[in-house]
């Protein structure tokens, strides 16, 4: 079944008519002709109020279940699921795991850091992936070694990563600017 094979299908469940359905998009009942016999693109920000007026969902619509499976996207998503939870299960650093990577001190962190760091701005951080992954600003880390802080504007320790220089470079080079029971961050 075409897209508009399912727009007509659906309007006609509703017991709407194509008058009906034109009012409520705002185009002409010509319109809704030519999208139901698929003779012409419905343009993508149609979709949305489109699937609102006929009472369902986009997916529907465009049937995008069965695009999944039937090119083998469904496959490419489920080995991106298995590869993340990989990733996510080996996010360790000392005591420093998954779960403390997504504790309240954490996210209250990742918020100040989303709230106060620009883009172009770069943190010193045990664990890169993790910071990025919850804030989208650039860091790196080079373990317990203080020779490459030139690159950062910040770094931010955490009390259970076990980096004791990194963590001295930053009281004696830096300004504490956030604090929480469970990171600093310090401004260089």
């Amino acid at each position: 079944m075409t897209t508009g094979e399912r727009i007509r299908t659906r309007r006609k469940q509703l017991g709407m008519s194509v008058d009906d359905l034109a009012a409520k998009l705002g185009k002409n009942r010509a319109t809704i002709y030519r999208y139901e016999s698929d003779a012409i693109e419905m343009p993508a920000s149609l979709l949305k109020p489109l699937a609102d007026a006929l009472d369902t969902v986009p997916d529907e619509l465009m049937d995008w279940g069965s695009l999944l499976i039937k090119d083998g996207y469904l496959l490419y998503m489920i080995i991106i699921f298995v590869s993340f939870s990989a990733v996510a299960v080996s996010i360790q650093t000392g005591r420093y795991s998954l779960r403390q990577a997504d504790s309240v001190s954490a996210q209250e962190f990742y918020d100040y850091v989303n709230e106060n760091i620009r883009d172009d701005e770069v943190i010193y951080f045990f664990k890169p992936r993790v910071l990025y992954l919850y804030t989208n600003v650039y860091s790196y880390n080079w373990y317990d070694e203080v020779d490459h802080m030139d690159a950062a504007d910040y770094i931010a320790v955490c009390e259970e990563d076990g980096y004791n220089r990194v963590h001295e470079y930053a009281k004696e080079h830096g300004t504490l600017v956030y604090e929480n029971e469970m990171f600093r961050l310090y401004e260089l």
